[in-house]
């Protein structure tokens, strides 16, 4: 499967984002949890995520999410699809782009906050300050 470059948001999702995202830049790995399904972290915020990935997810549902950072942490939240639209690849394989919003909380005891995990992936990235 050949990706595609990241795609640009549209104005739309831009203007529903509470804050902005950190591109990941492919630092951070993402994979559905009890899945050997691998996804491509494009971006991250307090309020969700964006993933380029080879299987849909349907609109409205929930799933558990597990991330690895660099160094090996991983976290592991619960997060809604919000979008999944399919992307052209060269090679006509499948490649999805979907957008996942973390709960306000999370359900389960002892699972990693949004916050938690953006302050994991700042502690092993360095990102440029203009």
């Amino acid at each position: 499967m050949i990706l595609s470059p990241s795609p640009q948001p549209s104005a739309t999702s831009v203007e529903q984002r509470r804050s902005p995202r950190i591109e990941i830049l492919g630092h951070v790995k993402g994979q559905l949890e009890a899945s050997d399904i691998q996804a491509r972290v494009l971006d991250i915020n307090l309020g969700g995520f964006g993933l380029l990935t080879t299987r849909p997810f349907d609109v409205g549902t929930t799933h558990r999410f597990r991330f690895t950072m660099p160094d090996g942490q991983t976290a592991t939240l619960a997060a809604t699809t919000v979008h999944c639209d399919r992307r052209p690849t060269r090679d006509g394989s499948e490649l999805y782009l979907a957008g996942f919003r973390f709960p306000g909380h999370q359900d389960r005891r002892g699972d990693t906050t949004a916050a938690d995990l953006l302050d994991q992936i700042k502690s092993v990235m360095s990102f440029d300050i203009i």
